[in-house]
């Protein structure tokens, strides 16, 4: 069985994941700062950058670890889209409802609007991604490569948050 393609993409994107994910743990300790000091809303997005930032690692080594199973690359893509649909499904149904909570509490700290349409437009272009490459006869990386995007993409604007909030 010949490797994927794609495989050093993947591999590259796996180092990004853990790279953010490793910023996460060295801005909390060079930021000094308790996390019972952080307000409800800047703990989820800390908490939001680590499930994004390991997402991005797993879900780019995923398709290696289904093709090295012996699936075809089609298969290998599919599985690995509806594995990965779930778990943004899910993720966006979380936030969505953590969200709401924490501004029916009162949460001051406001995402400007644009951010959130762009946010917002991106995770719908992710999805849509996934899904059509469940729903294609030949599924493959072009369509998988949006949602690791986009992951990664997320887990850098939460580092990036998370910065600024260290800063204060």
């Amino acid at each position: 069985m010949r490797p994927l393609p794609e495989s050093e993409i993947l591999i590259g994107f796996a180092e990004i994941g853990v790279v953010f994910a490793g910023f996460a743990g060295i801005s909390i300790v060079l930021g000094r700062r308790n996390p019972s000091d952080w307000s409800d809303l800047d703990a989820a997005r800390l908490r939001w950058m680590i499930w994004h930032s390991f997402a991005s690692a797993g879900f780019a080594l995923l398709p290696l670890l289904i093709h090295g199973l012996g699936l075809s690359e089609p298969r290998t893509w599919f599985i690995a889209s509806g594995l990965f649909l779930a778990f943004h499904l899910w993720f966006q149904g979380y936030a969505i409802v953590a969200t709401h909570r924490l501004y029916r509490e009162g949460v001051e700290d406001r995402v400007p609007l644009p951010m959130m349409v762009i946010v917002f437009s991106s995770a719908l272009g992710a999805l849509a991604s996934l899904a059509a490459n469940l729903a294609s006869t030949e599924p493959g990386f072009g369509l998988y490569f949006p949602g690791l995007m986009f992951t990664a993409a997320f887990a850098a604007l939460m580092f990036l948050r998370t910065l600024s909030v260290l800063r204060q």
